[in-house]
């Protein structure tokens, strides 16, 4: 058995999908007989037949219906490999890795990457969500070709920064805490002498830049998912949070 063509896998699945010969040569822009001579050649390669033709429009028969899956398999394949191949050659990457601070919205990170693989399909993408300030360190060490951070602090020399949008950050306590039973709008005077929660990490022992710290006294969490500070929020052991952010 010798193997079959790409062109004559083409040829097998555009019968199936058009419903018979007639329709086939139409979609493909060639003669009937072509396309009967494609599928025979199939045929006789396979040591099966294909489809049955007692009927007007010929139908898939047992062997066909069974390859099917992998002549679908096989052109996905090879059009796969052309999508590489031609991206490659355009100059697109590869594979893009983003690396996402643990605070970023992740719906405006989903619609972009949405949009990404609609225009790039052929461009793998590698997307890791990490702690905080591990997303600039990512880009400078070289491990990922973007970074996506709050209040970024780079290094013009070495990063281009882009804003791409802002979210809006709050200040919060617990509701039996002092700071709870002031009225009206809250001043840096009001948070100085109350123990702040500072979400926080330590990379290569470096401390995370301060981000919307107002208090004198601080605990600082490790803690990107934000269970800890909330839980220790709620036993009032503190405030938490900068107030607002530019991402």
């Amino acid at each position: 058995m010798s193997d079959p063509s790409v062109e004559q896998l083409r040829v097998f699945l555009a019968v199936v999908e058009a419903g018979s010969f007639s329709a086939a040569a139409r979609a493909l822009g060639r003669a009937q007989s072509a396309v009967t001579y494609a599928v025979q050649g199939l045929e006789a390669e396979a040591g099966v037949q294909l489809f049955d033709r007692s009927a007007y429009r010929p139908v898939l028969s047992e062997a066909g219906r069974a390859l099917l899956p992998c002549v679908q398999a096989i052109l996905g394949a090879v059009d796969g490999f052309h999508a590489v191949a031609g991206g490659l050659s355009a100059g697109l990457e590869a594979e893009l890795t983003v690396v996402v601070e643990a605070m970023f919205p992740m719906s405006r990170l989903v619609g972009a990457l949405s949009e990404l693989q609609g225009r790039y399909p052929s461009v793998q993408t590698r997307i890791e969500v990490e702690s905080l300030d591990a997303a600039r360190r990512a880009v400078l060490d070289g491990r990922a070709d973007m970074g996506l951070v709050i209040s970024p602090e780079v290094e013009p020399d070495q990063i281009l920064a882009r804003p791409v949008g802002e979210i809006a950050l709050v200040v919060v306590a617990a509701p039996g805490h002092p700071l709870a039973a002031l009225s009206g709008p809250l001043h840096p005077e009001d948070l100085r002498d109350h123990l702040q929660l500072v979400v926080s990490s330590r990379t290569d022992g470096e401390r995370t830049p301060d981000r919307g710290v107002a208090a004198r006294r601080t605990w600082r969490l490790a803690d990107p998912g934000g269970q800890a500070v909330h839980a220790a929020g709620r036993a009032r052991l503190g405030q938490h949070a900068p107030a607002h952010c530019r991402g």
